[in-house]
């Protein structure tokens, strides 16, 4: 490896400083107050996003960024370290190595952003979205109770329905429920049956 390989120089670098990191998050989970030690990740964080920019390293760059970020309202005491939050800018540093070699899958990546996300949003109390409920269909509801006698049929309505069995429906209907809607039979227009345009509807109840 030549000395004047500027590439080689930062991967060395870059090596050094997530070791650092790392051990830092390590001391954190135990002591998640120490703000020194918060301090000390930022810092480390923020030097290895500079360097990989600097060195044409820009996927570490971007990627760094966002668990600088987050660490950097921790510092400023927007949001609380959590353990949630340390594991996965732990994760996030073996992904920076991965992206510092040139072999790191951009899925991965993105799925510790998610979670990056979710746990920044936890340790500032910022509930998870819930879906909305489906709105409440507005309609009636109507019921309706009929006499015990409404369904008998008087001996008159007998003697219909044996002379003309098709006839009853309608004059079974007027008979049993008196002063309500007559029915109009089919093929008759509401002003037809109303007036007895024909015998059968006089018969049947028009009026």
């Amino acid at each position: 490896m030549s000395a004047e390989d500027p590439t080689a120089a930062f991967r060395i670098e870059a090596g050094e400083l997530l070791e650092q990191v790392e051990q830092g998050l390590l001391d954190l989970g135990h002591r998640l107050d120490d703000m020194n030690l918060v301090n000390a990740v930022f810092r480390g964080l923020h030097t290895l996003k500079g360097s990989g920019a600097m060195f044409g390293f820009d996927a570490l760059a971007a990627f760094t960024h966002h668990c600088e970020s987050a660490f950097d309202r921790v510092r400023k005491g927007d949001v609380r370290a959590t353990p949630e939050l340390v594991s996965v800018i732990l994760s996030a540093a073996d992904h920076m190595r991965a992206l510092v070699d040139g072999d790191a899958p951009a899925a991965h990546g993105q799925a510790i952003l998610d979670r990056l996300v979710a746990a920044v949003d936890a340790a500032a109390g910022i509930s998870a979205p819930v879906a909305a409920a489906a709105p409440r269909k507005q309609g009636w509801t109507l019921s309706f109770r009929l006499p015990p006698d409404a369904m008998a049929i008087e001996p008159d309505a007998r003697r219909e329905r044996r002379a003309h069995p098709r006839k009853l429906t309608t004059y079974h209907y007027l008979r049993a429920y008196p002063g309500a809607p007559p029915r109009i039979p089919h093929g008759l227009t509401p002003e037809e049956f109303r007036t007895g345009a024909c015998k059968t509807c006089h018969e049947l109840g028009g009026y």
